[in-house]
């Protein structure tokens, strides 16, 4: 019996944890996206919104990193008006990027990265059936020695 109230309990817990999750995510989610007939652009094209975000995108003089680039990887959500959804900007866990042995986790790198998603120009929002719908983007911001 008390087998059974102990999977009953973490059952409970599983799914109190799981709203609070949701919660917290909610009109962020991917749950609210859908694959779209044409992908959000950046207005101007992606080389010109590649030159704004690796503009200045140094290492400090003093910072000891092995490699001569690093990246960091920021994910985010165009709206439906083209604008970036400042509440949805988010840094991926490095561990969904496997492979990448240049991914930069220092709070300068991604602090820095996060407010040039926040500061970028508007795009031309992603489309599906006609309508323009909310789109999430994952893109690197290079930092080089």
């Amino acid at each position: 019996m008390k087998k059974y109230y102990f999977i009953l309990f973490l059952g409970l817990i599983s799914n109190l944890l799981s709203a609070q999750i949701n919660d917290r995510l909610k009109g962020n989610s991917s749950d609210n996206l859908q694959i779209v007939e044409q992908s959000a652009k950046p207005n101007g094209g992606y080389a010109k919104l590649y030159k704004y975000l690796n503009k200045k995108a140094k290492f400090p003089k003093d910072y000891d990193y092995p490699n001569d680039k690093g990246e960091v990887y920021v994910q985010f959500i165009i709206d439906e008006s083209g604008k970036v959804d400042k509440n949805s900007i988010s840094i991926p866990d490095k561990s969904k990027l496997e492979g990448k042995a240049w991914i930069l986790t220092d709070n300068y790198f991604t602090e820095l990265a996060i407010k040039k998603i926040e500061n970028m120009p508007p795009w031309i929002p992603a489309e599906h059936n006609g309508q323009k719908v909310k789109q999430m983007i994952m893109l690197p911001i290079t930092f080089r020695k």
